[in-house]
């Protein structure tokens, strides 16, 4: 065979190849048509309020302008599923338009618009309105954060209801600081009256005032009164936790079940940041699962399915209500939702789908968690579950090791940790500049311990609504678990164990990474499926 003739057959096979290669990444792209809708729609979002214009339609424009981009999407999907309906082929142009571009685009434009159908808390300080000046002002509003003593004074954000300044709204959110220790014992949910000065620092009011000039309102309306509901909820559990645990054990059970980290000392924090465990302290869908675990144990017998879906899905919105809507009790409690759903209707649970519609529908809701570290660490959790655990089980079953080996809790834990690091990793370095490497097994050790102290904490925190000392009585019990986690996480923060340490890590390189894993993820479930049938 002469060479030249060789070297077109070489080309012409490489030029196959190639073919073949894009080909099959055209139909697992395809196959992953969700995510790309919710990947462009957190896009459409970030664009959205980092070019938020100074001069906005009324909100029912947006709405309207949301609604049109729907109709829109819902149009493509017909036309997709009528023309290729008895079709054989599904990775031809039109599919790859009407199910993966077109929506892609649309998913984008809503995002873009969604923040202008917020409050007015997402649009930059009025220019001039009280830049580089302080202003005397008195604002009425409800506190919606924990109060915390920092440097001697008492920091809390207030939702307005009023104020007797024209820049200020009602619903705006305001930061105050009341610059001496406060001598009224202020909680979430009190309703105040303020008189201070009030500035502006970047994009946030801040309202300096002390305790003399401070008042408490009356719950006027419904709502004012719900409010005061879930605080009396709050303390009562609070309260109880207070009473019976110690200095120490207190304000970390409070952390585990109210969400409330005001009292963890830096000390304690550092020691689980530092062992890789610190992600125990937020409330995550460990509660939520555990939460609903528990209904289900309880009321399995005694209620009919549809009954007792009802009861765990108002059970869980009231546990959001309390929490007062954090993104990672909003996802795993819209993800527990969706699997009851389907499975009181007996449809198939597709854990990737639910991850990208809840991505989708937490936006909606709101804009603002596309700022919140919570929320991006829980989703990237998720998705280390979700989309990277699988793919290493496989590559693990498909090198001929044994699922029992694969599938145990210790390797299990292993796996599922490393999974969850591949792709949280870099936005733990992005924002809190470290990565332990140790946390496989510090989450090993410790996880065994923690699962049974949330089920008792759950428990305690249900009966102290009725009865506080037989409360009392089950958390007696958590100390023996609260010292072995505190023992795991100061053994695996030692400082001669390997982390890795980056400072200012570039949003541009996060975006490279996370790009060259995408497209790692998509060749290998690639060649698995081809190779293995998986």
């Amino acid at each position: 065979m002469s060479e030249p003739f060789q070297k077109e057959k070489d080309k012409k096979t490489f030029t196959n190849l190639l073919y073949s290669l894009v080909s099959e990444l055209k139909k697992e792209v395809i196959r992953s048509y969700y995510f790309i809708w919710g990947l462009l729609f957190g896009a459409g979002v970030y664009m959205g309020i980092k070019m938020i214009p100074s001069v906005r339609l009324p909100v029912y424009a947006h709405y309207v302008l949301i609604a049109i981009m729907f109709l829109f999407l819902l149009v493509s999907l017909y036309i997709y599923i009528k023309s290729a309906r008895g079709e054989k082929d599904k990775t031809g142009r039109k599919t790859v338009m009407f199910l993966v571009i077109v929506p892609a685009v649309i998913f984008f434009i809503c995002g873009y618009i969604v923040p202008y159908s917020g409050e007015g808390e997402m649009l930059p300080v009025p220019e001039g309105s009280l830049t580089n000046k302080s202003v005397g002002i008195r604002v009425q509003g409800r506190v919606v954060s924990h109060p915390e003593l920092l440097y001697g004074n008492t920091h809390f954000d207030l939702i307005l209801k009023g104020s007797d300044h024209e820049v200020l709204q009602n619903g705006d959110a305001l930061k105050v600081i009341i610059k001496d220790p406060c001598k009224y014992n202020i909680q979430r949910d009190d309703f105040l009256n303020i008189g201070g000065e009030v500035s502006v620092s970047g994009n946030d009011f801040i309202l300096k005032a002390d305790s003399n000039s401070i008042g408490f309102s009356e719950r006027e309306t419904f709502f004012d009164r719900l409010f005061g509901f879930r605080q009396r909820i709050y303390n009562c559990i609070n309260q109880t936790y207070t009473h019976y645990l110690d200095y120490d054990t207190g304000p970390f059970a409070r952390a585990l079940i109210l969400g409330d980290r005001t009292g963890i000392s830096e000390r304690h924090y550092d020691m689980f940041r530092k062992s890789g465990t610190a992600h125990l302290m937020a409330i995550s869908g460990m509660h939520i699962s555990f939460l609903t675990a528990f209904i289900f144990i309880i009321l399995e017998k005694i209620c009919s399915r549809h009954l007792l879906i009802a009861f765990i899905i108002i059970m869980l919105l009231l546990y959001n209500f309390i929490l007062d809507l954090r993104a990672s009790v909003m996802r795993s409690t819209i993800w527990v939702i969706c699997a009851a759903v389907a499975g009181g209707w007996n449809r198939e649970f597709k854990s990737s789908y639910i991850l990208c519609i809840s991505f989708i529908i937490m936006l909606l809701l709101n804009p603002g968690f596309i700022g919140d570290p919570g929320f991006w660490l829980s989703f990237s959790a998720m998705a280390g579950i979700v989309f990277v655990y699988p793919v290493i089980r496989n590559l693990f079953a498909a090198a001929g090791i044994p699922q029992k080996a694969i599938g145990n809790h210790f390797t299990g834990t292993i796996l599922i940790t490393v999974s969850v690091q591949l792709i949280c990793g870099p936005l733990l370095l992005y924002y809190f500049n470290s990565l332990p490497l140790v946390s496989p097994l510090s989450n090993l050790f410790i996880l065994p311990f923690f699962y049974t102290l949330i089920l008792l904490l759950f428990l305690a925190a249900f009966i102290s609504i009725i009865w506080p000392p037989a409360a009392g009585v089950i958390l007696k019990l958590t100390p023996a678990f609260f010292k072995p986690m505190y023992g795991i996480a100061r053994f695996f923060s030692h400082p001669g164990l390997p982390s890795v340490e980056i400072e200012n890590l570039p949003a541009v390189q996060l975006l490279i990474y996370y790009s060259i894993v995408f497209i790692i993820f998509l060749i290998v479930r690639m060649v698995l499926r081809k190779r293995f049938d998986f």
